[in-house]
């Protein structure tokens, strides 16, 4: 909302794109973290067009093409917000990602919120 860019990581040059996180000298693994979102865009993409909100407890996917993505069923729910950036690296280090729906509601626009953990 209120975003401006191109919508790729390459708008986010602050961003340090590595496997300890988002930069700070931090050594910790930021990568093997599980985390919580809210999922960024909902009302835009297929998966709320077709099917409305997604129920509590469904599974979602972690991925990354233009933006980190969120996926249910094949179909695009929505984007992590650009903290997540980092997740780009640890992607394309070999991790994956799974997460459940925790929370979704219908306020002034679709809300949806994440528990996202790495899959071993």
């Amino acid at each position: 909302m209120g975003s401006t860019g191109s919508g790729n990581f390459s708008d986010y040059s602050g961003t340090n794109l590595n496997r300890n996180g988002s930069g700070g000298g931090n050594d910790e693994n930021e990568c093997g973290k599980a985390f919580s979102a809210e999922v960024e865009e909902v009302a835009n993409n297929d998966y709320y067009k077709n099917n409305g909100l997604p129920s509590i407890g469904v599974s979602c996917v972690i991925s990354a093409k233009k933006r980190i993505e969120v996926w249910i069923n094949e179909e695009l729910l929505g984007y992590l917000p650009t903290e997540f950036n980092y997740l780009l690296a640890c992607l394309n280090d070999g991790y994956s990602y799974l997460g459940f729906v925790e929370h979704a509601s219908e306020d002034k626009y679709p809300r949806v919120n994440i528990d996202v953990s790495p899959v071993e």
